[in-house]
């Protein structure tokens, strides 16, 4: 765990390509909290089909999503 401004602690994985769940609920919950800080919105990426967002980690072959704990 790595700590960012104002001592917020901020957790770092890496999701494997069988985690494409819990990849689409960190997603949509950071939209949630924070939809300014992204380029999509809300609606959009609830839209987006499995197939996305399993591309999305295949794509990258790591894909970290920091959050706040």
């Amino acid at each position: 765990m790595r700590e960012v401004r104002h001592g917020s602690p901020v957790a770092v994985e890496q999701l494997l390509a069988r985690e494409i769940e819990r990849l689409r609920a960190i997603r949509l919950r950071a939209l949630r909290e924070a939809p300014d800080a992204f380029g999509t919105t809300l609606e959009e990426a609830e839209a987006r089909p499995p197939e996305d967002w399993e591309g999305q980690l295949e794509a990258s072959h790591v894909c970290r999503y920091p959050w706040r704990l």
